[in-house]
């Protein structure tokens, strides 16, 4: 109870001490089409160059979980992937279809939707969780001092020869 909560200057002094904690990688939302064969999957990137849709062709042909969902990964930060595939869709530009890429799961026709750049998270958009660790903190430590006090106001001994005839270790 006796723990004040942050000051503002307090929460601006934590921001910048651990700046590295509020830094975000840069992301990528994607969609894949993957098949086990490489005639498939230059079936997939020809119907795509010719205007089909990738969602529908993803459905159709794609062996990925995300198939159902018309072949959308989501956001994916940058090393979260094996390495032929990151280098070949963080090499397209948003809305950019891949060519057949061979990777280990297979075939695939990547479509890069959004980038997401890296970078610091800005402090109002940090300063509740900055907030929430500096009381936490601060309540430890007058929790801490609490019970250094109460140590010394009733002194506790331990006599380990009443644990021993208990046979408790």
């Amino acid at each position: 109870g006796s723990a004040a909560p942050p000051s503002y200057e307090e929460i601006r002094t934590y921001y910048q001490d651990h700046q590295a904690e509020f830094t975000l990688p840069a992301m990528i939302k994607f969609r894949q089409v993957v098949t086990s064969t490489v005639e498939e999957a230059e079936t997939v990137a020809g119907a795509l160059k010719a205007g089909g849709r990738f969602s529908e062709l993803a459905m159709a042909h794609s062996a990925a979980p995300e198939a159902a969902k018309g072949g959308e990964v989501g956001w994916v930060a940058a090393g979260q992937l094996d390495e032929s595939m990151e280098k070949a869709i963080f090499a397209l530009k948003a809305g950019e279809i891949s060519p057949v890429v061979k990777t280990p799961y297979g075939y695939h026709v990547f479509q890069l939707v959004a980038v997401r750049p890296g970078g610091p998270r800005p402090l109002p958009e940090v300063m509740t969780a900055i907030e929430t660790t500096l009381s936490d903190q601060k309540r430890e430590k007058a929790w801490l001092t609490w019970l250094a006090e109460q140590r010394k106001r009733f002194p506790v001994s331990v006599r380990s020869e009443i644990f021993d005839r208990m046979e408790i270790s």
